[in-house]
């Protein structure tokens, strides 16, 4: 993720619609092992972001992820065949952005691989009853599976 310039990131500035599809873009793009420096021509860029009535309004730093995020899918544009690239990004347009992204991110990258009870006391529960029990989340390689959503169901007493 770049700043706003080479020596500022701007935190608590609002994020553009293009700034936002840029971050999703690399980062998609990153993980499935694609490099946005190479992947296409200047051409073909110029094709991809023609699909847009506003293209003259994207950022030429950004046009490579503008053009990933349109070829992927990631990005539709508006109603009106226009990507809006200056505009603010609203929260439902990055929930959109997000959904869409996790779609294209192999499983492996963000499912925990291993969950374990780590609590010493393993006594079982009677209905009602409260029990507290430490969990541990790891990845493939064994470290913390951090910022993980870990569905547990104990309804069968396992």
């Amino acid at each position: 993720m770049n700043g706003t310039s080479a020596t500022t990131f701007s935190p608590n500035a609002n994020i553009t619609r293009q700034q936002a599809l840029a971050i999703v873009a690399r980062y998609v793009a990153d993980v499935n092992g694609y490099d946005l420096a190479t992947m296409f021509t200047a051409a073909e860029i110029d094709a991809l972001l023609a699909h847009f009535g506003d293209a003259a309004s994207i950022s030429a730093d950004l046009k490579d992820e503008i053009a990933f995020a349109y070829d992927f899918g990631l990005t539709v544009g508006n109603d009106y065949g226009n990507l809006d690239p200056l505009a603010n990004l609203t929260r439902i347009q990055g929930a959109v952005l997000l959904i869409r992204a996790q779609a294209m991110v192999p499983p492996a990258l963000w499912t925990a691989a291993k969950v374990e009870i780590t609590t010493a006391d393993k006594a079982e529960n009677l209905i009602g009853q409260v029990h507290p029990v430490t969990i541990k989340v790891t990845t493939a390689d064994g470290h913390p599976a951090k910022k993980r959503a870990v569905d547990i169901d104990v309804s069968d007493g396992q």
